[in-house]
């Protein structure tokens, strides 16, 4: 046998197949990887000769357990009945053989599988004796064979085995047989332990007129693994699987023609590194020719193009001539855009590290007339045929390419902004091969840059863009008008997410990967009003950074993070209503625990979302007989202790490892939110209507819903002495006016008395300090509309001088907490403290005049898990100023100034459990006259109280000042 050491190196997954000893199956089951990278994705050649002298061939990984991870191959040699291994060795080439048994005459077939059993190695080898028992050969170490164990006999009834690696979708191998009486197709599911949970029939139809009967794994590229044979004039026929161990065709799909010049076929997997199946055929002198699954791909630069834009696609193809037909998704069929003929294909090399740096392809293909292109979800379709050498053979293939069209202009009426979550297609990008964040050794950056098999959206399941457009077919079946983003546009243009435009942003299927600025833009467009319908799991679990791969580039094409950076649970919690609680792989209904809850309108049913369209992935765990229920895969569930004006756990996933929790949530600070908490709620919704009723009732509410912004931020606010009488005084905002209330030696509160008209333009009032150099307090206060910051000047007697804007470049929207803080620095210049809703703090110096440094010093990180801040006090008296924090749990925690002017890490107060209770809460000086700070705090019933500070980190007990304070926003 020759070795063809030029080629490409083998990279692995784990798609199984099986060996027929009729008409010779030739079984390559792809589990390890190589560890060099593919240099060039090869068009076709011959992989090797010689393989006439064995009959019996199978690879099923990486046997031998060697170091280099790549895959062998077991064969049997007829002429005297041994067993051979054929170590790979890392480069596309092969080590020995080596024998490693005899007496192999004794049986008809062999079959590679995964995972048949419980055991450390990841593959065995199943073979069918003469007398019809199927035997389990495990493997141990350096390719050894174990002692052989009978799974039953009876198996010479089937003149093809072959093995799949999830054909029923539970998770685990399993094997097919066809029946050589009548041809019918037959699953024995595999149990994961030594045998099998029980058998049952595929389909009725024969097969018997299908030689080189094979499962080369998911060939089609829709997430489910499938069937191939040749019929008699030579086609290659595609018997696509539905993911729930049956077909979606008994009759010939053709995909391929001339096979008859192959005399057997072998189904490796990926066997070039481009995360495609592929099939090797061999001809009858006993080469070996590969055919390989992705014989055009590309992907598409940008992932996102306004109408007008252009776009340009790198596409690598085994042909000279190929089309390119765009079209665009979201409605029931796809419709067709533009078809375009090229006649410049060529094979594009895969550079090291292309996962992470992108692919570098050359431009194939720039198309600009898309000025008429509306926003939604888009696709090109790749096509061509192309021959297999010079066999004689061909095969068809298609691909496709997923991008985006956002808007390029503003509806003309309020829309839903939908969000495509483009950072997780990227993450789970495995293309090539360890190409994805969840790789072995967990990569931390990709690139958006280089093809994306697993974003097609004909790629069924919940979740990506086959799971995304799901959800954008139920839109638009039910006549709701849409825009679409991603990830990357509200990374680089938040600015996108504004209520004047769109009144409710959903979230799709698997919104996981966040940046910071997706995160802020976000919480300042519920702030602002706005409603969120997530329609997602495991949301915004992971903190990341997106980042352009040039300084010149036009967009952030690189994803840097990996799964290791989680964003806090109350900094989720807080913008959403729901945190990441646990990946379940189980998928089942919600019970409604809140039958006249307003989303629960017009459904009377208490269990909804029990089916879904598709065989989700996530539900392998599910137990016999149960569907692919709406409360799947990940979900999201409560925290403890979270603020609110209103929380409705609506429903409830009924998993068996605690699913889903459905909620309303009106947000403290602005906006509302309704979550799902699940990946695969997308995927009953377009086949339930109960869910459908809930989405629409959300909606309907979404577009009439009117918020008056941050209602947290200066309803109340704690200036200091105000009038300059000597004690610390309250203002108030009651719609556009503000008042004042004087505090007085004993502690009470004298008022109101009426300041000034024109406070309702303002969604944030926070105190200033003396920001103008003279004796009293000022006033900051953000105007909604631009977000511009001023200062509002006290004018000595109570009132206010000309307001003067302060940081006219910088974006104060984007933080959601802003207050003054005094000399912080020692340099007898006031400053302010601004907290990104990611929970980054900056300070900003005034220069003096009362202007303001724009650039900050970045004070201190990880302050998203705080609701609300205090300060400055200057609690300890060493005559630094302090801050005090609210987690939503209720407790309080102190965090020091030094003397570097820095700021210590938080501590918890003791004795502080339950300050949850409060809405609001106010510091601003001494209230009681004990020498010692206090603070004001706000119920939600209104009362007012006095929580008097007993120094260090203590509290005495309480004092009512005042009733009815709640009537202040």
């Amino acid at each position: 046998m020759s070795r063809n050491r030029r080629l490409p190196r083998i990279l692995l997954v784990p798609v199984i197949g099986a060996l027929l000893a009729t008409a010779l199956l030739v079984t390559v089951v792809n589990l390890g990887s190589g560890s060099q990278p593919t240099q060039q994705v090869r068009a076709a050649g011959a992989m090797g000769s010689g393989w006439q002298n064995y009959d019996l061939i199978v690879s099923q990984g990486d046997w031998d357990q060697a170091p280099n991870g790549a895959p062998d191959i077991i064969a049997r040699r007829p002429s005297d009945g041994t067993l051979w291994l054929f170590s790979g060795d890392g480069a596309g080439g092969y080590t020995g053989p080596a024998k490693i048994g005899s007496g192999w005459n004794a049986y008809s077939k062999l079959v590679g599988i995964f995972s048949v059993r419980a055991h450390r190695y990841s593959s065995d080898l199943l073979a069918v004796r003469e007398d019809g028992y199927l035997m389990l050969f495990p493997a141990v170490v350096h390719g050894a064979l174990g002692t052989p164990v009978s799974l039953g006999s009876g198996w010479g009834a089937y003149d093809a085995v072959l093995a799949s690696s999830d054909f029923n979708g539970d998770g685990i191998a399993d094997v097919i047989a066809r029946r050589s009486s009548d041809g019918s197709l037959w699953l024995y599911r595999g149990s994961g332990h030594r045998g099998f949970s029980g058998h049952s029939l595929i389909a009725s139809a024969s097969f018997s007129q299908y030689s080189l009967f094979a499962a080369p794994g998911d060939w089609d590229n829709d997430g489910y693994p499938d069937l191939v044979g040749r019929s008699a004039d030579g086609t290659l026929c595609l018997f696509r699987g539905n993911g729930r161990g049956g077909l979606l065709n008994t009759s010939c799909l053709p995909i391929g023609s001339g096979w008859g010049a192959f005399n057997a076929i072998v189904t490796p997997g990926t066997w070039d590194q481009d995360n495609r199946v592929d099939l090797l055929g061999r001809t009858s002198d006993g080469s070996l020719w590969l055919a390989t699954g992705a014989g055009i791909s590309g992907y598409s630069d940008p992932i996102s193009l306004a109408p007008c834009d252009n776009i340009t696609l790198h596409i690598s193809s085994l042909s000279l001539d190929y089309t390119i037909t765009f079209e665009k998704f979201g409605q029931a069929t796809p419709r067709i855009v533009v078809t375009l003929s090229e006649a410049n294909g060529q094979v594009q090399a895969i550079p090291p590290n292309a996962s992470r740096n992108g692919a570098g392809w050359q431009p194939s293909a720039t198309y600009s007339d898309t000025c008429a292109w509306d926003s939604g979800l888009y696709a090109a379709r790749l096509a061509e045929t192309a021959p297999i050498g010079s066999t004689g053979a061909s095969l068809n293939y298609e691909d496709y390419v997923t991008f985006v069209v956002r808007p390029l202009v503003p509806p003309s009426t309020r829309q839903v902004l939908v969000v495509a979550s483009t950072n997780t297609w990227a993450a789970y990008n495995d293309w090539p091969q360890r190409g994805s964040f969840y790789a072995l050794g967990r990569p931390t950056q990709v690139s958006y840059l280089r093809p994306n098999p697993g974003a097609s959206p004909l790629r069924g399941g919940s979740h990506l863009a086959g799971g995304e457009l799901q959800i954008l077919q139920w839109l638009a079946a039910h006549q709701y008008a849409y825009q679409m983003a991603t990830d990357v546009d509200l990374n680089d243009n938040p600015s996108i997410l504004t209520t004047a435009n769109y009144y409710a942003v959903l979230l799709s299927t698997h919104s996981e990967y966040w940046t910071d600025p997706m995160y802020n833009g976000l919480a300042k467009y519920l702030q602002n009003g706005g409603s969120v319908l997530s329609l997602s799991g495991n949301t915004m679990y992971r903190e990341e950074r997106l980042t352009k791969p040039e300084p010149g580039s036009s967009w952030s094409s690189v994803l840097i993070g990996g799964v290791a950076p989680y964003r806090l649970p109350y900094a989720t919690g807080n913008l959403v209503g729901l945190q990441f609680y646990k990946t379940g792989d189980t998928c089942a209904p919600y019970q409604v625990l809140m039958k006249r809850s307003w989303l629960m309108k017009g459904v009377s049913s208490r269990t909804i979302g029990a089916k879904g369209k598709y065989w989700a992935n996530g539900c392998e765990l599910n137990s016999p007989g149960v569907g692919a229920g709406a409360s799947g895969y990940e979900f999201d569930q409560r925290l403890p202790f979270l603020l609110n004006r209103k929380y409705q756990v609506v429903a409830k996933g009924m998993n068996v490892d605690l699913g889903a929790d459905l909620v309303w949530y009106l947000r403290p600070d602005g906006g509302q939110v309704v979550n799902v908490g699940s990946i695969t709620f997308g995927n009953s919704l377009s086949v339930d209507v109960n869910l459908s009723r809930i989405v629409t009732n959300a909606l309907t509410n979404f577009r009439h819903f009117k918020d008056r912004g941050q209602t947290t931020f200066g309803g109340l606010v704690a200036p200091g002495d105000w009038d300059g009488d000597g004690y610390p005084d309250v203002l108030t905002r009651s719609g556009n006016k503000l008042y004042l209330f004087r505090g007085t030696r004993s502690g009470e509160l004298l008022g109101p008395r009426l300041l000034s008209t024109g406070w309702a333009q303002f969604n944030l009032i926070a105190p200033a300090g003396n920001w103008t150099a003279h004796a009293r307090p000022d006033l900051f206060a953000r105007r909604a509309s631009d977000g511009a910051l001023f200062v509002e000047p006290n004018d000595g007697f109570g009132g206010f001088n000309r307001g003067v804007r302060i940081g006219s470049k910088i974006n104060w929207s984007s933080y959601d907490t802003i207050t003054g803080v005094g000399d912080w620095s020692g340099n007898d210049r006031p400053a302010l403290i601004a907290r990104t809703p990611g929970g980054s703090i900056y300070l900003y110096v005034s220069p003096g005049g009362g202007q303001l440094n724009p650039i900050p010093e970045l004070l201190a990180t990880g302050w998203d898990n705080y609701d609300q801040i205090i300060g400055p006090i200057d609690w300890n008296r060493d005559g630094l100023p302090d801050l005090i924090a609210r987690k939503p749990d209720g407790s309080l925690w102190i965090a020091l100034g030094r003397k570097d002017h820095t700021l210590a890490v938080p501590v918890y107060m003791p004795g502080t459990a339950i300050w949850d209770e409060y809405s609001t809460i106010l510091g601003g000086g001494d209230w009681n006259g004990d020498g010692h700070a206090d603070l004001l705090a706000r119920k939600a019933d209104g009362t007012l109280l006095l929580v008097p500070g007993g120094g260090e980190a203590s509290f005495r007990a309480t004092a009512p000042l005042g009733y009815g304070w709640n009537r202040f926003f």
